[in-house]
Order: structure tokens, then C-alpha cells, then sequence
């Protein structure tokens, strides 16, 4: 069992997420029409990686430490993954407030992501020449560039949200869109139709050969999909 002590913090944060007034996180009558969910969940995407590049320059600028740098980094991982999250419930059907469940998913989405941020933290700390110039300055562009693929990983998190929000009777079709795609993409595909409990595999989330780079779809037997790729 989840102790208060560690649901306290948790519940402040996404509560001072909601009252800045993300139109991702209120509370609606009715489902949007996809069009518009699509367009909120690619701002929040195009959000994610604008406030990187503008921390990546802050360091470049002497502004903030690098160990500031990667706080501030997970601290917008985890925001995005939140925001994610909840766009996909909202596109699966649920409308309810945030809760500290939708909460701590953002946060074991963050924590996931951890490893390879701070291997990327190392990388800055060694002075990696991918990372600096001959006279000791941060590249930007290279530094921001990684930074903001590092968005790639919401829409895995959007479409698992979308898909755990459905019925367990949902019928929900491994789509490819796309001419290419790698070789577990026809697998999945062909095994379709699946539910909420035996998919074991989203678009977007890694979990296929092609990885983030995944131009398939979800689409459920009442005619939803899930969120397509947002490109860099």
C-alpha cells in the first residue's frame, strides 16, 4: 500500500499543474472532436521540446549548472508525460478530473526515462565533443536536438492511456498507416483484433523494432483511434 506521506507531495503537484489551467486537464461535458485532440496533444509535445532548447540555452549561457539542467529536465519530463496521460484518457473517453493515480503514471514514465538522461548528463559533465566546441562552448543546437527527442516517448504514453481508458469489450486493431515499418508491425497487426488486456504493445512507446519512429495506429471498434507520430 502507497503511504500518504509519499501521495502528499504527488497530489500538490499535479494540483498546481491543473490550477495553471492546461486545457488538456479540465474537466469536459463532451469528448473533442479528434481533430482538436490531436492539435492540443502536439502543442503539448511542441511545448516540451520548446522549454527544453530554452533550458539547454540557459546552461549554455552559464545561467544554471549542469546538475540544475537535469532537475529541471526531469521535472519537464515528467510535467509532459503527466499532460500526455491525460490526453489520452480524454481521447479514450474519460473525462474525469485528474487523479493521483494519473499522477504517479506520469512519474513512472519520468523515472523510466532516468537512466538515459542521466547517461546524457554524464556525456555533458565529460565534455563529450559531440556536445562542445574546440574552445569549450556548448553546441545548442546539438545539446537541444537530443533534448527534444526525448518528446518522442509521449505519444507511447498518450496511447497507453488511451487504451487502459477503454472498455475491457473494446475491440481495439493494430493499423499500419505507413508504406514502411519495421517487422513487428505486420505481427501485430495480423494478431488483431486485441483487448485493453491482451495489447501488449502501443504505438509510439518503444516497445517495436522501429521504437518512437512507429507510424501505426490504434483504432478501437467504435471508430477512435489513438495519436499519431508528432515529427521533430
Amino acid at each position: 500500500m502507497i503511504s500518504a506521506t509519499l501521495l502528499h507531495p504527488v497530489k500538490a503537484e499535479y494540483s498546481a499543474w491543473i490550477k495553471q489551467g492546461f486545457p488538456v486537464l479540465k474537466a469536459r461535458v463532451k469528448p473533442k472532436p479528434e481533430a482538436e485532440s490531436d492539435a492540443e496533444f502536439i502543442a503539448i509535445t511542441l511545448n516540451m521540446r520548446m522549454r527544453l532548447r530554452e533550458l539547454t540555452e540557459r546552461l549554455g549561457r552559464g545561467a544554471i549548472t549542469l546538475d540544475e539542467w537535469n532537475d529541471q529536465f526531469a521535472t519537464i519530463l515528467q510535467r509532459a508525460h503527466f499532460e500526455s496521460w491525460i490526453a489520452g484518457k480524454v481521447r479514450g473517453g474519460d473525462l474525469a478530473d485528474p487523479t493521483i493515480t494519473d499522477a504517479m503514471m506520469a512519474r513512472a514514465a519520468k523515472d523510466a526515462e532516468l537512466v538515459w538522461l542521466n547517461n546524457f548528463t554524464d556525456q555533458l559533465m565529460a565534455r563529450d565533443p559531440r556536445y562542445y566546441d574546440e574552445d569549450g562552448l556548448l553546441k545548442i543546437d546539438a545539446v537541444a536536438g537530443r533534448a527534444e527527442t526525448y518528446s518522442q516517448k509521449l505519444r507511447g504514453t498518450a496511447n497507453v492511456a488511451f487504451v487502459e481508458t477503454s472498455h475491457v469489450l473494446d475491440e481495439i486493431n493494430w493499423v499500419m498507416t505507413t508504406v514502411e515499418h519495421c517487422k513487428d508491425c505486420p505481427r501485430l497487426a495480423a494478431l488483431s483484433p486485441y483487448t485493453k488486456d491482451t495489447l501488449f504493445a502501443y504505438p509510439g512507446g518503444g516497445d517495436t523494432q522501429c521504437l518512437f519512429r512507429c507510424g501505426c495506429e490504434l483504432r478501437r471498434s467504435d471508430g477512435v483511434k489513438s495519436f499519431a507520430m508528432v515529427e521533430l
